[in-house]
């Protein structure tokens, strides 16, 4: 079952693939928790007290015995940028051992690499099991859970608390922290806390964690008292992306242009008239929203943008138009380039180009046909007629 889910994800992940940048995605196939042949990344540490191990499809946390477990991405990035990153946990065990247990996941300056990842140290630490005080009785079976950030200095603030409910299974959660360089927000597929006091969102990350001076690995931390497997946790995949929008144009509808190599022409257009508008629309087909700050023509005598409508702001599956018309001054070909300024990574001046030709009417006239009349010049004769009667119809062709 987990390779047909495996294929599944694999397929997802190349739908998003021009949409973010994949840093890791570990779904624990090869069976040696320090590799990662199947993904992206290069696999996990284990630095805990007992060993995490990777097999059966999983990455797992657990034993027989007061333990703790800790696994740490051996990848480093920086997951508080502009753009947004999302880092996902998906748990395929989860056990909430009933006389004490602490089970944390989030970020940590790449430069840490102790055996424990607790609060107290700069990151983030999203507490799902957060029982700090050993043995707390066999009946504990409902403990808070509570988020907390650390800054560099070593100051932590817990921003939310929450519970899971009695008999919440959570053998299939699924943690989702997004993050920018001034936003958090956290978010649970797969089970719901029944209570949280705080908020799981924040816009002020900047000033919580403090002053950056390197980049940030993940970290799970599992740690339990008591003699049973109660505490075990299992996880079927961690995931962390940089999202990003991803810009596409079509003119017409269905039909994308491709940035520095398509050419739209209007064919040929009458001096001093102009021809219907034709309408550029703009997708975002990324995963964060896309800035468009301008669209500009490299020249501006024959063709003009109307770009009066269109949004500055693209969302992740929207859209927005602007219009391109011909207006020929002389009878000649004519181009022009249209540039689109946004955030797009890679196509942040997405180009093409637009060309078309003025035309003159002209004017021909023969008698008889396949005979050029000259303005001015020509005359012709109908020779001698009778007083009082007509000459025969002679017929002059005038063509364009």
């Amino acid at each position: 079952m987990k390779h047909l889910l495996l294929t599944a994800a694999l397929a997802l992940l190349a739908l998003r693939a021009g949409a973010q940048t994949i840093i890791i995605r570990d779904d624990f196939t090869n069976g040696v928790l320090g590799t990662n042949t199947g993904g992206t990344g290069t696999g996990f540490d284990s630095l805990g007290q007992a060993a995490v191990t990777e097999s059966g499809d999983s990455m797992n946390m657990g034993g027989t015995t007061v333990s703790t477990f800790v696994a740490q991405s051996k990848d480093a990035f920086n997951p508080f940028q502009t753009a947004s990153t999302t880092l996902r946990y998906k748990f395929s065990a989860f056990g909430r051992a009933p006389r004490g247990q602490r089970l944390y996941v989030g970020y940590r300056p790449s430069t840490l690499s102790t055996n424990h990842f607790l609060p107290g140290e700069q990151g983030i630490y999203i507490g799902l099991v957060v029982n700090h005080d050993g043995p707390l009785g066999s009946d504990n079976f409902n403990p808070p859970a509570a988020m907390f950030i650390t800054n560099n200095s070593g100051t932590t603030v817990e921003v939310a608390r929450w519970s899971w409910g009695a008999g919440t299974d959570l053998s299939n959660l699924e943690v989702v922290l997004t993050t920018t360089s001034t936003t958090y927000n956290v978010s649970f597929n797969g089970a719901t806390p029944s209570m949280i006091s705080g908020s799981l969102t924040g816009s002020s990350l900047n000033t919580q964690l403090g002053t950056i001076s390197t980049n940030f690995k993940t970290v799970i931390h599992n740690q339990f008292w008591g003699t049973s497997t109660a505490g075990n946790v299992s996880l079927d995949y961690v995931e962390a992306a940089l999202n990003r929008p991803e810009i596409a144009v079509e003119h017409p509808l269905n039909t994308d242009l491709s940035s520095g190599v398509s050419s739209i022409s209007f064919g040929t257009q009458r001096v001093g008239t102009s021809s219907a508008a034709r309408t550029f629309t703009i997708f975002n087909r990324g995963t964060e929203n896309l800035t468009v700050s301008n669209a500009a023509l490299s020249a501006t005598t024959e063709f003009s943008l109307n770009i009066s409508g269109m949004s500055s702001i693209v969302a992740p599956g929207g859209s927005t138009s602007f219009t391109a018309t011909y207006s020929p001054t002389s009878a000649t070909a004519a181009s022009a380039t249209v540039t689109i300024t946004n955030s797009d990574a890679d196509e942040g001046s997405f180009t093409f180009t637009l060309n078309g030709t003025g035309i003159q009417p002209e004017i021909a006239v023969e008698h008889p046909l396949n005979t050029d009349l000259s303005s001015g010049v020509s005359s012709i004769s109908f020779g001698t007629q009778r007083v009082g009667t007509s000459s025969a119809a002679r017929t002059f062709t005038i063509f364009n």
